[in-house]
């Protein structure tokens, strides 16, 4: 049944059994970011700093762009294990570098071309003719280009001019459009009280990946486990930091501010980053073949030369066989459920869970942490259902079962008493 239409899952623990693991060493990886420190970016700070990283054997370093760099030649160089792309991650696996996408971390590109609304420049069609500042690297920015494309516009009747990343060259009038990201400049132009337009690739149906995490084949091949930690961990820390948006942005104001962005800069990006992750549609993470096929198809329109074959197996498989965030109808990795607690899981971004806090040894607070054998539980869970799980205080069982009740908490924690002989792993999620 269900209480407030509010599904309330029970998971049984074992008396007798824990689960335990323990890493001797941590692990030092690199990751080579997309640009500079943001909010672009808050998943990996929080993974780190929520220590997933850590719980996983990792010590995550980061490394910012500068303009000169490749991504993917750091990684397939090895100078970083892992890094951050876009769309063009599928040109440098169509020319043959060995590049694996691990995740999606944005569904949708937040790259935009923005003019001044004061300016002649209201529809794309009134683009050509005009100075539009942008990357001369136009595998950066193919959504751009193909949507350009489509409407007939190319160098031959717009006048390209380098990428300067300075705004203030658009304001002054020194360019007529400027390449901007919907979760940043708009908020400067809004707070000086600028009107502009906005060309969003996606309304012309371009919808191509933003940000992808990825790493190499060398990578892959050489440590799996360590990919698949990383990968995992990461997601945990993404959907941390949306979940999470004003403690993410005082920890990017206190640890990642070296562009010396304020508090509601941050709080802009945040939420027009969640707009595009796909959190909130269950596609958060995911990446899909066809749509790398389709990104391949405009690099090829723009005059790219490649082997779209070799698109095969650049999505990551986990060592289960199943691409990310993929999840069976009938089991979640060995856990059995049926259809609609699959489908109610795949809208759930973080799982909260209320528990006893008097129970030594199956739940007591350590240092006002949970600890005991409900925690570890709740980690593997955690690990097999892909999802953050993330414990609500409560004084008292009566307290954590009116939460439960309230909708406070997804879960609750409950023991029996089991007696015939069980392994680990024999836990169950049952739906009252």
């Amino acid at each position: 049944m269900y209480i407030s239409r509010i599904p309330i899952l029970y998971l049984f623990f074992s008396l007798l059994l824990v689960y335990a693991k323990s890493l001797d060493r941590n692990d030092t990886i690199t990751l080579q970011l997309k640009w500079k420190h943001a909010f672009q970016f808050a998943g990996f700070y929080m993974a780190k700093e929520k220590g997933f990283y850590k719980d996983v054997g990792l010590e995550v370093t980061f490394k910012e762009k500068s303009p000169d760099i490749n991504i993917a030649d750091e990684v397939i160089s090895g100078r970083a294990e892992y890094g951050i792309s876009d769309s063009a991650l599928v040109l440098d696996r169509i020319e043959g570098k060995r590049v694996i996408a691990l995740r999606s971390i944005f569904q949708h590109s937040p790259l935009a071309l923005i003019a001044l609304r004061s300016s002649t420049i209201h529809t794309i069609s009134d683009i050509p003719g005009h100075r539009v500042m942008i990357s001369p690297e136009s595998h950066q920015n193919v959504s751009l280009m193909a949507m350009l494309k489509s409407h007939h516009i190319d160098d031959k009747n717009i006048r390209i001019i380098p990428m300067s990343f300075d705004l203030n060259d658009l304001i002054a009038g020194r360019t007529d459009l400027f390449t901007g990201y919907t979760t940043d400049q708009p908020y400067t132009l809004r707070k000086m009280g600028i009107a502009y337009e906005l060309f969003s690739p996606m309304r012309y149906g371009f919808d191509f990946y933003g940000d992808i995490l990825f790493t190499s084949e060398a990578e892959l091949k050489a440590y799996p486990e360590r990919v698949e930690k990383f990968a995992e961990a990461s997601m945990k820390g993404w959907y941390y930091a949306l979940e999470h948006r004003e403690e993410t942005i005082s920890t990017i104001l206190k640890k990642y501010n070296t562009q010396h962005f304020d508090e509601e800069k941050l709080r802009f990006e945040a939420i027009e980053t969640r707009k595009i992750s796909g959190i909130d549609d269950g596609n958060f993470g995911k990446l899909n073949e066809a749509k790398l096929k389709e990104i391949a198809k405009a690099f090829a329109i723009l005059g790219y030369v490649g082997d779209s074959d070799r698109l095969k197996g650049m999505i990551y498989q986990n060592p289960t066989g199943t691409s990310p965030m993929q999840r069976s109808s009938e089991k979640v990795s060995g856990i059995r459920i049926t259809e609609e607690e699959r489908h109610y899981l795949n809208k759930k971004s973080v799982i909260r869970y209320c528990y006893p806090p008097d129970l030594k040894p199956f739940s007591f607070l350590n240092d006002g942490k949970l600890a005991g054998i409900a925690e570890e539980y709740i980690r593997l869970f955690e690990r097999s259902l892909g999802i953050p799980m993330e414990a609500v205080p409560s004084k008292s069982m009566r307290e954590s079962i009116e939460k439960t009740i309230k909708g406070e908490c997804d879960l609750h924690l409950a023991m029996i008493r089991l007696y015939n002989q069980i392994t680990t792993q024999e836990c169950s999620i049952i739906k009252l």
